[in-house]
């Protein structure tokens, strides 16, 4: 039997690869082959520590511009330019001490200069400040703050002279001459300047307002100067019959951007923000409105307020190329719904409770907005000076009436016994001037027998036609005090008349309504077109002289204010006097024009003049203007010296300036500031620019109603004259000082 070889089968599928087994010695080799591809890429080897300055690429076209790095460095330094004059001075610096050696230099003969307001040091602090003859011993340290965020910014060119900066911290009453050493102090303070604004505790870089600076440098309780209010759309329901004592409501507001904001900041107190309704609108082409994507919210319970923050900033208006064309306007816009409280303290919206003559109790709500309590009903730009238009919507059982400060233009049916009341535009106004109630009163009716000037632009065209009619005078009060009004609606007209006349301007809304309210924080509130008053100021039995009176002078001093106050407005709180001072001394006025056997010129000295100088002759007191530092300062100036010592100047300036000139001159003041604000500077403008033109003998040639009011508005006290007479020689020494009502007391700013 023949036995045959056979091939091992796991073997077999090596078969095709029997021709390469002469390769097999060259198999180490093999991952040299696989580098092989990248033979053409050896000459860029010494490339390789290179690959990190790939992303500069894009910068070499730049490369010719290299020699010119080192000037880039330099850039910094630029603001710093103005003061390359002064570097020789620097070696005189260590002689700075040597001025405090170096006596002041007098002004030019006739020149006076305002005298020194110096800061205070905080809240509530009482800052010093020089008598009638007294020295201030404060540094201005406004001045500075204000000069140092010049520099930070650098903003040279707001930056005063050197001498005018050396006055700042002179110790001398008067302004001194400038002389070779203030120059070298000048620049010693200038170097100061610098370096503070190089650090980092400089004071936080905020437009300041007219007379008032941040009592803190990290939280200030004031608005930044970023919008500027054109209208306020609020709907609200203030809610009395379930005792819920809430209000829901809604808002919608316009403004402009003054600069290039990233956040839209508004005054809210007490208020519940729903974040999810919060919405910022752009107006664009054809009136279109486009939201704008927010970034999230922020609150602060110090300053009181609320910001939306956004993702994008908003820009101002801005005018065509070089200054020349139309200014596009740019308008934003800011919605939200809310829940306000109706409390009971007597301030914002707030409830009253009474007993009805049927001895069921009874509930109002009602409207306390001065000061800054209108961010207690609505976000708004609380603060004197953002005057804009409103139109107010509020919701009430069928059964009540609601007023406000304009008429009702329409009324709507709700959802139950619930109807909206949908008021007219108003004229530009103040926050704090914002008034609504909602009550189930009685009212007397009147009518002012003038015609009403036609309203304001803006203010809807039917209140035009009730306008020309005459303006409506109502007086609201419970019905079982209702007949006790009929005193005030009888003056009130004639007295609203007679204002208009004097000041030459007519009352501006189309009615007057009075609300005698069982409740009120102040004897009366003068909210444009909707005065409120406790009711012992307004409601009066006839029979009762010294009541009449009263209730005359209240009358007539609210109604004053719709001139003083609502029309022209203060700047700022510090001049708050511009308001009461005026309505207390014309209210005098207006009485004497209804009830002149009551001769109330003789009664206002006693009360006013007489009555205030006893109070200002103490180390307690305080100037007519008054610093604002905080928001809780500003209930403390209505005192005493705003209303009596306030009235006792204006009635000094209608004294020297002749009657005639002072009425003419309040007539352009007023009309120069209609719908606006203004500061007392303003007024001694206005004053001192009406006595030129009418009268060469109202002022001396080198006076002015500025040099006269200044030492009276801005300096505590008055003051007395003592005259020595040397019989020996025929001549007399007459020295002025303050007038103190003790010998033994001093003022503190004579210390």
């Amino acid at each position: 039997m023949t036995q045959y070889a056979t091939t091992p089968l796991p073997l077999l599928p090596l078969l095709p690869l029997l021709p390469l087994v002469p390769l097999l010695p060259l198999l180490p080799l093999l991952p040299l082959l696989l580098l092989l591809p990248l033979l053409s890429l050896l000459p860029l080897l010494p490339l390789v520590p290179l690959l990190p300055l790939l992303p500069l690429l894009p910068l070499l076209p730049l490369l010719p511009l290299l020699p010119l790095l080192p000037l880039l460095l330099l850039l910094p330094l630029l603001p710093l330019l103005p003061l390359l004059p002064l570097v020789p001075l620097l070696p005189l610096l260590p002689l700075l001490p040597l001025l405090l050696l170096l006596p002041p230099q007098p002004p030019p003969r006739g020149q006076r200069s305002r005298p020194a307001v110096p800061a205070r040091s905080g809240p509530g602090g009482a800052g010093r400040r020089d008598g009638v003859q007294g020295v201030p011993r404060a540094v201005n340290v406004q001045y500075f703050r204000r000069n140092l965020r010049s520099v930070r910014r650098g903003a040279w060119r707001d930056l005063t002279s050197p001498c005018a900066l050396l006055s700042s911290v002179t110790t001398s009453r008067e302004a001194m001459t400038c002389r070779p050493h203030h120059a070298l102090a000048a620049v010693a303070v200038l170097l100061v300047l610098v370096s503070a604004a190089r650090g980092q505790d400089v004071v936080h870089d905020q437009d300041s307002h007219v007379g008032a600076e941040p009592a803190d440098d990290n939280v200030t309780t004031w608005l930044p100067r970023d919008l500027e209010p054109m209208h306020y759309r609020v709907r609200i329901q203030p809610r009395l019959h379930d005792l819920s004592f809430t209000a829901p409501a809604d808002l919608e507001f316009t403004f402009l951007a003054r600069r290039t904001i990233d956040r839209v900041v508004v005054n809210v107190r007490d208020l519940t923000i729903d974040e999810e309704s919060v919405v910022v609108e752009q107006e664009g082409p054809l009136g279109r409105w486009s939201p704008l994507a927010l970034a999230g919210h922020a609150y602060s319970a110090e300053a009181e307020t609320y910001a939306a923050e956004l993702r994008a900033p908003l820009r101002p208006s801005r005018q065509g190329r070089g200054g020349r064309g139309r200014t596009r306007t740019v308008r934003y816009r800011l919605r939200m719904n809310y829940t306000a409280l109706v409390g009971d303290n007597l301030k914002g919206l707030y409830r009253i409770a009474y007993l009805a003559e049927d001895n069921e109790k009874r509930w109002m709500a009602l409207t306390q907005l001065h000061p800054t309590n209108a961010r207690a009903m609505f976000p708004c730009l609380d603060e004197p000076q953002y005057k804009a238009r409103f139109t107010l919507s509020v919701a009430r059982h069928k059964n009540y009436t609601s007023v406000a400060n304009m008429p009702v233009r329409s009324t709507e049916p709700m959802a139950g016994d619930w109807v909206w009341d949908h008021f007219h535009t108003s004229v530009p106004m103040s926050s704090y001037l914002i008034a609504l109630a909602v009550f189930d009163f009685g009212r007397l009716e009147s009518t002012a027998d003038f015609p009403a000037p036609p309203p304001a632009a803006g203010v809807a065209g039917d209140v035009a036609g009730a306008a020309a009619r005459g303006v409506t005078f109502r007086v609201w009060a419970r019905p079982a005090a209702l007949d006790r009004g009929a005193y005030a609606t009888r003056i009130g007209p004639p007295v609203l008349k007679f204002f208009s006349s004097i000041f030459n301007i007519s009352f501006p809304l189309p009615k007057q309504d009075m609300v005698a309210a069982p409740k009120l924080f102040f004897n009366a509130m003068e909210n444009w077109g909707l005065i409120t008053f406790r009711e012992a100021a307004l409601l009066v039995d006839e029979a009762d002289a010294g009541s009449r009176h009263y209730v005359a002078s209240v009358v007539a001093h609210e109604l004053a204010h719709q001139w003083f106050g609502n029309l022209v407005t203060m700047r700022w709180w510090n001049d708050v006097w511009l308001n009461e001072g005026f309505a207390t001394y014309m209210s005098q006025l207006g009485v004497s024009h209804v009830e002149p056997q009551w001769r109330s010129e003789g009664i206002f000295v006693l009360e006013n003049m007489q009555g205030v100088m006893q109070q200002d002759a103490l180390p307690s007191s305080h100037p007519v203007s008054r610093q604002v530092y905080h928001v809780s300062d500003i209930d403390q100036i209505f005192d005493i010296i705003s209303y009596k010592k306030g009235s006792s100047l204006v009635r000094m300036m209608s004294e020297f300036l002749g009657a005639q000139v002072f009425q003419r001159g309040l007539n352009a003041y007023l009309r120069r500031h209609a719908y606006a604000n203004a500061a007392q500077d303003d007024l001694w403008a206005a004053l001192t620019e009406t006595a030129r033109h009418a009268n060469a003998h109202a002022l001396p040639p080198d006076q002015s109603v500025k040099s006269i009011m200044d030492s009276w508005t801005l300096r505590t006290g008055f003051p007395v004259l003592t005259v020595t007479r040397d019989y020996a020689t025929g001549t007399a020494r007459i020295t002025q000082e303050r007038f103190l009502v003790a010998t033994n007391a001093s003022d503190p700013s004579e210390r």
